[in-house]
């Protein structure tokens, strides 16, 4: 009895940390979260909710491979594909690439792209993501690929479009654009500038 007595209180106990936990992470104190969430994981883990919150505020402090990780427990004791979790696990997977992509860690931006665009192949993000990265790798024949795939995933990011060249430069004109489909369009108008220029040279050559 004493021990059924001692494990309610230690229940209780493990909700009173996460509460506070969360009273914390609403006012934006993500580090004194985290730790009043581990402290009620110690006393139980298997609260879900628990798991689910330290995700949130890990991705909010940009530690996207131990919010990864929390997503991923939330799933397994959920027993379920939950679907909300999964797009928040996403959503830290792509966060994580696009970090590894600003510090040129091109390998490892790749991996997290395709992790998404195995589970969600139409992922507007990751889609865009991965033709970044091929772009900066110069794989740009593959790159364009994953462009015209971001236009087709969401046509009405774009309202309307002029024509690909002006002044015979290679440059895109745009009208009214997403911001993230302008530098599609004007990639995309590089790269076919590049390949022409490339296709011409190796005509030259062969002659």
């Amino acid at each position: 009895m004493e021990s059924t007595d001692s494990d309610t209180a230690m229940q209780v106990k493990g909700l009173e940390l996460y509460r506070k936990g969360n009273s914390y992470y609403d006012r934006g104190f993500y580090e004194q979260a985290i730790k009043h969430y581990d402290k009620s994981i110690e006393i139980n883990p298997s609260l879900v909710e628990v798991w689910k919150k330290k995700g949130d505020a890990c991705c909010s402090l940009a530690k996207y491979e131990e919010s990864i990780m929390c997503y991923d427990r939330v799933l397994k004791l959920s027993n379920n594909d939950d679907s909300e979790i999964l797009k928040c696990k996403l959503y830290a997977i792509i966060r994580l690439g696009s970090c590894n992509e600003r510090n040129e860690n091109y390998c490892e931006a790749l991996e997290c792209y395709d992790r998404v665009l195995e589970v969600d192949p139409n992922n507007f993000e990751a889609c865009f993501g991965k033709g970044s990265v091929l772009y900066a790798l110069k794989k740009y024949e593959q790159s364009l690929v994953w462009y015209d795939r971001v236009l087709e995933v969401d046509p009405n990011k774009y309202k309307e479009s002029l024509p690909w060249y002006r002044r015979g430069d290679g440059s895109t004109a745009v009208l009214e654009l997403d911001p993230n489909n302008i530098q599609v369009w004007n990639r995309k108008g590089n790269i076919l500038c590049f390949l022409k220029n490339m296709k011409n040279h190796s005509n030259v050559m062969i002659r």
